[in-house]
C-alpha cells in the first residue's frame, strides 16, 4: 500500500467530528493514492481523477472486499460532498461569515448564488438521501470474515467542496485552518509530533454504515413534514441571497457592522422559530425514523463485538480496551467501563425507541419532587402517530399530552451517571465518535 509523506498537522477529534456530522457529518474519516489503489478517490487533485478513480472503484467493488470498503466510504463522503455543494451553489449563510465566526460546516461564500425553491431544497434532501442509502448498501455488503486494512493519513484527504474552484482541490487540513479551528500545541521542542495516519479496518466499515443510518433518519424525518411556510417566510436568514419572497424587505444584512448577530438577523431567528409547524405529510417516512434508529444500535453492537475481537494495535480509529493508548485525535483512552456503559446506553436507546421506555418531560416533570416522575413521553408513539410537530408546543407540554403515558420513565439520575462514565466534557465527543 502505497504510503503519503508524514503531515505536521494535528485534527482535533470533536473539530473534526463536528466538521462531519452535520451534518453530522464531515469528511475526515475516510479509510482509504495513486493508479488502481483504493485511496485513489480520496487522494485525488482534479476532478477528472476522482470521477476515474470512483470509477475504478465502482468496477473492482464487485469482486475485491478492500474496494468494496473503499467504494462505499467513497460514495458516502461524495454525498456529504455533494449536499454541501448543493448548500454553497444556493448560498447558504453567505453574507454571514463574520456573524457566525468559526461554522461548523464545510462552507464557502458564495456572491452569486443560485435561486432556491421550496421544491428545490426538498430536492436538494431527497438527493443526498439517495446517495448516502447507496453507500449503506455498498457498506453492509463489505465482507467481515475478510480481513481489510487500509492506511490513510487524514491530512491528505482531499475536499471537492465547491463546483468550480480553480487549481487542486483542499485537503481537511486546509479546510480546518480556513475555519481556524487549531489544537493545542506546547512549546516542548521534544514534543512527538502528532498522529493523524490510521488503519482502516472491517468494523470501520460497520461505524459508517451506522453514521449513514443516523443521517438517513434525520432526513426521514425531515421530509416527512411540509416545512414550506417556514421556508417561505423564515429561510432567508439561511439563504439571504436566494430569491426567498421575502429577501428584498427582510434579509439586507450588514454583519460588518458587528462581529455577531445584528438585531434584523435575531428578529429573523426568533421568526424561524416562530415557525416550526411542520404539517405531516407522509407518516410512512417519520415511522422509518424508528427503523434506521434501531439499526444505529444494532450496528453499533456489532461494530463493538468487531474491535473487541481484534488482536492487533494497528493505528486505530476507534480502538478497544485491548488496544491501550491514548486516542492521538481525542485524548481518551477507551477502557472496558466506557464500551460496557455505551451498551447499556444503547440498551435505553432500544427501549425508548420501542416505547418500552418513556421520557421525561420539563412540563411534566415539574409536578413530582425528587426525580420520581410517574408519566413520560413515549417517543415511540409520537413517531407512529399522524400528529403534526410543533417542536414549541411540544416543548410547552400542548402537544405533548397524547404522548404522556404512566410506565417505565428514564430517571434523569441514571442518565447522568452513565454519561459521567465518560466525563462531563467528553460525552459528546464519545457519543460522535463511538456512534
Amino acid at each position: 500500500m502505497p504510503t503519503r509523506p508524514k503531515s505536521t498537522k494535528r485534527l482535533p477529534l470533536t473539530a473534526t467530528l463536528s466538521t462531519a456530522a452535520v451534518l453530522a457529518t464531515t469528511p475526515l474519516f475516510a479509510p482509504f493514492a495513486h493508479a488502481a489503489e483504493p485511496t485513489d478517490w480520496f487522494f485525488a487533485e482534479t476532478r477528472d481523477d476522482r470521477a476515474a478513480a470512483l470509477r475504478e472503484l465502482e468496477t473492482r467493488a464487485s469482486s475485491d472486499n478492500t474496494y468494496r470498503h473503499a467504494y462505499g466510504t467513497a460514495l458516502f463522503f461524495g454525498g456529504v460532498e455533494n449536499f454541501t455543494r448543493d448548500l454553497i451553489r444556493h448560498g447558504y449563510l453567505s453574507g454571514h461569515e463574520r456573524a457566525l465566526g468559526r461554522s461548523a460546516l464545510p462552507l464557502f461564500s458564495n456572491p452569486m448564488p443560485e435561486p432556491l425553491t421550496y421544491d428545490g431544497l426538498r430536492a436538494i434532501l431527497e438527493r443526498f438521501e439517495t446517495n448516502i442509502e447507496n453507500a449503506r448498501a455498498v457498506l453492509a455488503e463489505v465482507d467481515q470474515d475478510e480481513p481489510i486494512k487500509i492506511t490513510l493519513d487524514l491530512t491528505d484527504v482531499r475536499l471537492q467542496l465547491t463546483e468550480n474552484a480553480p487549481g487542486p482541490l483542499p485537503t481537511v487540513s486546509d479546510l480546518l485552518e480556513q475555519q481556524q479551528i487549531t489544537p493545542p500545541r506546547t512549546d516542548d521542542e521534544n514534543e512527538p509530533e502528532p498522529i493523524t495516519e490510521f488503519t482502516f479496518d472491517n468494523a470501520d466499515a460497520i461505524w459508517l454504515e451506522g453514521y449513514s443510518n443516523v443521517i438517513l433518519a434525520q432526513l426521514d424525518f425531515a421530509l416527512a413534514h411540509d416545512f414550506e411556510k417556514q421556508f417561505d417566510e423564515g429561510f432567508h436568514l439561511l439563504f439571504p441571497k436566494s430569491g426567498l419572497p421575502l429577501q428584498d424587505t427582510l434579509a439586507q444584512y450588514d454583519v460588518s457592522r458587528s462581529r455577531g448577530f445584528e438585531s434584523e438577523q435575531l428578529f429573523d431567528l426568533i421568526g424561524l422559530i416562530h415557525l416550526a409547524d411542520f404539517p405531516l405529510q407522509d407518516a410512512d417516512r417519520r415511522r422509518n425514523v424508528i427503523r434506521h434508529m434501531g439499526e444505529v444500535t444494532r450496528l453499533s453492537r456489532a461494530n463493538w463485538d468487531a474491535i473487541l475481537a481484534e488482536t492487533d494495535n494497528d493505528r486505530e480509529w476507534l480502538p478497544g480496551p485491548q488496544q491501550p493508548g491514548v486516542h492521538p485525535l481525542s485524548g481518551l483512552e477507551v477502557n472496558q467501563e466506557m464500551v460496557d456503559g455505551w451498551m447499556d446506553m444503547l440498551d435505553l436507546a432500544d427501549a425508548v425507541l420501542a416505547g418500552e421506555t418513556l421520557i421525561q418531560h420539563i412540563r411534566f416533570n415539574l409536578r413530582y419532587p425528587n426525580n420520581e416522575a410517574k408519566v413520560g413521553f413515549n417517543v415511540r408513539a409520537f413517531l407512529e402517530s399522524d400528529a403534526n410537530f410543533d417542536p414549541v408546543l411540544l416543548l410547552t407540554g400542548h402537544d405533548a399530552v397524547p404522548f404522556m403515558e404512566e410506565g417505565n420513565v428514564l430517571n434523569t439520575n441514571e442518565w447522568r451517571d452513565m454519561r459521567n462514565l465518560f466525563g462531563r466534557r467528553n460525552f459528546t465527543t464519545v457519543a460522535l465518535w463511538f456512534n
